[in-house]
This record gives C-alpha cells, sequence and structure tokens, in this order.
C-alpha cells in the first residue's frame, strides 16, 4: 500500500478491519481560457446581421422580378380575359410601364383613359362612374376579408387626381410666418409691402398727370 501511497500522493487509505479502500483526492476542475477575442465572437451577431442583409437582398430582388416581370397580371390570371384585344392592351399597358410613361401597375389603367378621351363626353362619363363603382365594390370586399390596408386604397385612385392640399393650422397671414405665437417677417417681406404701397401711390399720381396733359392740348 506504501508503494501505492507513494506512487499517488493525494490517495489515502482507510483500514476498517475489512477490504482494504483506496480513496483518491478530487482533481481540481480544469478552467480552460478563452480568448478576448473569442468571447467576442461568441457574443456579437454579426452572422445574425449578415443573414438579415442577406433576406433584405432577396427581398428587394423579388420585388423587382414580380414587378418587372414581361407579362401583366390580366395576362397571366386564368380568370382574366383571353381576347385578342384583352391581350394586345395588357401588352401595351406594360410596355407603357417599362418606357416609365406610366406608373408601376397603372399602364392598362392610363392606356384606357388615354382611348377613353376619344369617345363622347357622355359615353364617358358614364364609363367613368361604372368604374368608380367597381373600385368601390373591390375596395369594400377587401375590407371584408380582411385584407385592407391604407396603400391599396391608391390602387383605385384616380391618377389625374389632383393632390388634396393638406392644411395648416393656425392663421393663414398673407405676409411673413406666424411661429410659436410670434409673427415673423423678412426683410424681403417689408420690402415687398414698402413697394406695393409706393407703387400703387406712383401709379395714381401717373394718371392724374396724363390727364392734365391731355387737358391741356
Amino acid at each position: 500500500m506504501s508503494e501505492a501511497g507513494a506512487s499517488n500522493p493525494g490517495a489515502s487509505t482507510v483500514a476498517n478491519g475489512g477490504p482494504r479502500v483506496v480513496v483518491f483526492g478530487q482533481p481540481g476542475g480544469t478552467t480552460s481560457s478563452i480568448s478576448i477575442a473569442d468571447k467576442k465572437s461568441f457574443m456579437s451577431s454579426k452572422e445574425e446581421e449578415e443573414e438579415e442583409k442577406t433576406n433584405a437582398r432577396n427581398d428587394i430582388l423579388l420585388h423587382e422580378l414580380i414587378q418587372n416581370g414581361l407579362l401583366s397580371g390580366s395576362i397571366s390570371d386564368p380568370n382574366a380575359s383571353k381576347t385578342p384585344s384583352a391581350k394586345r392592351k395588357s401588352l401595351e399597358g406594360r410596355a407603357m410601364e417599362l418606357a416609365g410613361i406610366a406608373k408601376r401597375g397603372r399602364g392598362e389603367k392610363k392606356l384606357k383613359i388615354t382611348e377613353r378621351g376619344k369617345v363622347p363626353k357622355r359615353i364617358r362619363e358614364g364609363m367613368e362612374s361604372k368604374e368608380a363603382e367597381v373600385n368601390a365594390k373591390k375596395l369594400e370586399e377587401a375590407k371584408n376579408v380582411g385584407n385592407y390596408h391604407p396603400t391599396i386604397k391608391k390602387l383605385f385612385g384616380d391618377d389625374n387626381a389632383a393632390p388634396q392640399r393638406k392644411r395648416e393650422r393656425g392663421l393663414a397671414m398673407g405676409v411673413g410666418k406666424f411661429v410659436g405665437g410670434t409673427l415673423k417677417l423678412s426683410a424681403r417681406d417689408v420690402a415687398s409691402v414698402r413697394g406695393g404701397g409706393a407703387g400703387g401711390g406712383g401709379g395714381r399720381g401717373r394718371g392724374r398727370g396724363r390727364g392734365r396733359g391731355r387737358g391741356k392740348r
């Protein structure tokens, strides 16, 4: 047993009148040192950021492929009309979109508006009212199904309609700018007011002078 103890300095023997029991000392846990670079690489989200960038690029590419397809939706739609005139209008509308004449997805509509200008006014007004009813019905169906989004409303709008101007709050002054309860006048505003008054007086004076001149003749 002395040989075992000599070879294993951390070992001890316990004799209980029975078999010999050898108890070895519990070795300490080995700690592996981690470098600072490994810690940074483990805790950083660089890989996740790269994956997000890749997904974003793929989303943009998919969006461009959908928007810039060679065939429009009405041609690829199995429920759409398959008449030659409908196909011709779809191709012409798509060509207008690719040429930049019309916005994406609005080529066929712009083509219809152009052709509609050749028909009489009464018939054109009837066609426009009917189209407005159809668009309102489609918008209502989208709301009922749950596919409504504020941006969808633009798809059923008129491209030629004038945009509504946003009204600014507060008093709309003719001169200067009202900010924070104070009317601020620039040098240009003051000069315009003074110049307008002087010009008006000068104009009236010239008028009287011409009148007197004609009277003398």
